[in-house]
């Protein structure tokens, strides 16, 4: 016997509003299968991955945030060349999605003042050390923090404005595969899972 499928199983503008309510699910929900993405960038021929919390998103507006430290790789990498891809995945749901997008930086910046006030000290302590991100160290006891109310300046907030969504959704009586873009005005076309 062939399990339930959801509802939006079959309806692609129900699959839209999905990906928004599990992305702003990931935003408030440290504990969703959403609060945390993959995020891809290249350096030349090379790319680099690595697991990065969503802080915000938008959907009029058609964006994804993260917080990150500005001495980091993927900030060189990302202002080499801003295309980026982002990919979600929730074992619960069997649900991915994959954003494809180009990431904008800002840093020491208006945006970046209102955020830090709102920061929990755990988290600005993230940003308040005084060595550069991936920089070698003997021990772990070689980084220090440094205590001041002040923004830092390695606090960044990188927004990646969406060019196209990809959603797949896993189920043994069929897959279910669906994209939205710029080309098709977010309105969705079905692909072949």
């Amino acid at each position: 016997m062939l399990p339930k499928n959801p509802e939006h199983y079959n309806e692609i503008s129900i699959i839209y509003e999905i990906i928004w309510k599990n992305l702003i699910e990931g935003v408030n929900d440290r504990n969703s299968d959403f609060h945390t993405f993959a995020l891809a960038t290249t350096n030349n021929d090379k790319v680099s991955v690595r697991t990065i919390v969503l802080r915000d998103c938008n959907k009029k507006d058609l964006y994804i945030s993260f917080h990150t430290n500005n001495t980091s790789k993927k900030i060189k990498e990302i202002k080499k060349n801003p295309n980026v891809e982002c990919l979600f995945y929730s074992k619960n749901e069997k649900i991915q999605i994959r954003i494809s997008g180009i990431a904008k930086i800002f840093n020491d910046d208006h945006i970046c003042h209102k955020i830090w006030k709102n920061l929990k000290q755990d988290a600005r302590n993230c940003y308040l050390i005084d060595k550069k991100s991936g920089s070698l160290i003997n021990s772990p006891a070689d980084v220090h923090q440094e205590h001041n109310n002040e923004v830092s300046k390695n606090f960044s907030l990188i927004n990646i404005n969406i060019k196209k969504i990809e959603w797949l959704y896993l189920s043994s009586s069929g897959h279910r595969r669906v994209s939205f873009n710029e080309h098709n005005l977010f309105k969705g076309n079905w692909i072949v899972p």
